[in-house]
């Protein structure tokens, strides 16, 4: 009798311990990892993170290129505003340096109220200087800091890299540190220049789209964007990893009871 109390007492303390595994995971799953409200959707493993990446340099001063570049841009807003899940960020750059090179909009997520407000953004945007991609796209892959989920840079350019370092060794530098996918859209651009710039996409499994019109470009966007949804989906972000943790846990505690159940038998048997 005394021994059957025994085993008792260590199949308590064996169910207490997983109890107190499995309560705080379920807490978890239900209220999330990150401790508390994350902007942007920071913590989100099933967000598409795209931030638009647009050369202001002078030569998209040329005719109408910047204002009907405008007019694209803010009618590929319209088209994803409310999809909530995707963060848009929104960078603009020109000559390789600080003043050149400005996040207008951080990472937030694609609301109504949000695209408005970049919308009025992009409408007072001026174009001066030369083309820094290089430089640009080392600054823009630093605004992912902390993301999760899939990311997306599309860069819009209408010339060359002009100054700063490599746009290749710059690409691959990024890609030691995160997983990043750029488009390359090309307005008006020399085939010849457009090479050159081919290694930002191959190297991260992205693709050119080569506008011989910018009046093209709110489409060009908006296929882009469709594309990285349907290969997000297509491929799926995968479990989230507090969901796998919880299955994990759930596994160990069914085993560890029917361990339990198995030896009450045993010893009842006997």
């Amino acid at each position: 009798m005394r021994r059957r109390d025994k085993m008792k007492g260590k199949d308590k303390v064996a169910i207490l311990v997983i109890a107190v595994l499995i309560v705080p995971v379920l807490i978890a799953s239900q209220v999330g990892v990150s401790g508390g409200v994350v902007s942007a959707d920071r913590g989100r493993a099933d967000k598409i993170n795209i931030e638009i990446l647009l050369d202001l340099s002078g030569s998209m001063k040329e005719g109408d290129r910047l204002e009907t570049a405008k007019a694209g841009i803010n009618s590929y807003l319209d088209t994803i505003a409310g999809n909530e899940n995707i963060n848009i960020a929104f960078r603009v750059f020109s000559t390789c340096d600080l003043d050149h090179n400005q996040l207008i909009a951080d990472f937030a997520p694609a609301t109504g109220e949000q695209i408005a407000l970049l919308k009025e953004e992009v409408n007072t945007l001026t174009a001066e200087g030369d083309t820094g991609i290089g430089y640009a796209l080392n600054l823009a892959a630093q605004d992912f800091e902390g993301l999760k989920g899939s990311n997306e840079i599309i860069l819009i350019t209408d010339g060359e890299n002009k100054c700063g370092p490599d746009p290749c060794e710059v690409v691959a530098t990024i890609l030691e540190e995160r997983k990043i996918r750029i488009d390359v859209v090309t307005i008006e651009l020399d085939p010849k220049i457009e090479e050159k710039l081919s290694c930002i996409y191959e190297l991260t499994g992205g693709a050119m789209v080569s506008l011989g019109q910018v009046e093209n470009l709110g489409t060009a966007l908006r296929d882009i964007t469709e594309k990285v949804e349907k290969e997000d989906q297509a491929g799926g972000a995968g479990l989230p990893s507090w969901l796998l943790y919880v299955i994990i846990v759930l596994v160990v505690a069914i085993v560890a009871i029917v361990v339990i159940l198995l030896k009450r038998k045993g010893k009842g048997e006997k």
